[in-house]
């Protein structure tokens, strides 16, 4: 009977346990890792990473002045691999930054853990489409500056000539 009741009473605790998390091992890694990094707090970070990735995690000094708030979207599974769209939000009023990647989750021992280094490769795929985005903006604008500048001399030069055109006629109708 004893025996019964403490099973009971697991089960219970198992299933509460299971709904405050939401079910999710993958997702709830994912949100433990980022709240220790929004934590600073490098060691528990750590154990949410892959054995062969958690020596990536290093502590930065920029990191005081600096609040990062983290918004979780969909999340697929490939081969075995699950991806957490994940969108940094960081910066002051003044100077935001959105970067999005993806947090990248494998099995380790049993357990979901993030793969630190191609969850930083998927941030810089996202940084470098949003960098490559701004140099196409930047070289379209200049191209534009460049053709208006050219433009404006054709004119003026086309206007130089045809006043000296005309300089040069008045010049031999006096002659």
């Amino acid at each position: 009977m004893r025996s019964a009741k403490l099973y009971a009473l697991f089960l219970t605790l198992a299933l509460i346990a299971g709904c405050g998390r939401g079910g999710d091992e993958a997702m709830d890694t994912a949100n433990d890792f980022w709240t220790a990094l929004q934590n600073r707090d490098i060691a528990t970070a750590r154990t949410y990473a892959t054995p062969e990735t958690a020596s990536m995690i290093k502590e930065n000094s920029d990191w005081e002045h600096k609040d990062v708030d983290v918004e979780f979207g969909e999340k697929t599974v490939e081969d075995g691999v699950t991806y957490v769209k994940t969108t940094l939000h960081t910066g002051e009023a003044d100077a935001q930054m959105t970067i999005d990647m993806k947090t990248v989750l494998v099995k380790s021992d049993g357990a979901w853990k993030v793969d630190v280094n191609q969850t930083m490769m998927s941030m810089f795929g996202g940084a470098m489409a949003e960098m490559m985005q701004g140099m196409t903006d930047a070289m379209q604008e200049m191209g534009q500056t460049v053709a208006d500048g050219m433009q404006k001399g054709f004119e003026e030069m086309s206007e130089s000539i045809a006043e000296e055109s005309q300089d040069s006629s008045s010049d031999s109708q006096h002659d």
